[in-house]
């Protein structure tokens, strides 16, 4: 059983991927401390705070990628990113191509061309 303020910092977090946050601002929030939070959301979820915050807002990213026509720019901001270089970085490490690759290869999955 995920532990009540573990469930709530999820959930922050998968409604809203662009939140900033602090490990002490939350500590604050549910009145415990920071070690104390990490300690519980690590054994409940097997990630520290940063690492699925991290991965949430990659996946997010990566489905508006495959949804939308959105400028890869327009969602590294719109996902809680700060600064381009970092997002692509942080997607080809996860993904293994960059944001663009991703797209295309959605769009070709989506959308096969027809053989010539």
């Amino acid at each position: 059983m995920i532990d009540r303020r573990v469930r709530l910092v999820i959930d922050l977090f998968e409604n809203e991927p662009a939140t900033s946050f602090s490990i002490a601002g939350l500590s604050r929030l549910f009145h415990v401390s920071g070690s104390h939070l990490e300690h519980l959301f690590k054994r409940d979820t097997g990630m520290t705070i940063r690492e699925f915050i991290l991965r949430t807002r990659l996946n997010k990213a990566a489905g508006l990628l495959g949804t939308t026509d959105e400028h890869v720019r327009q969602i590294c901001f719109a996902v809680g990113f700060s600064d381009v270089s970092n997002f692509n970085h942080a997607f080809k490490r996860t993904y293994g191509v960059s944001p663009r690759e991703y797209r295309m290869r959605i769009m070709r999955t989506r959308f096969p061309r027809p053989e010539d």
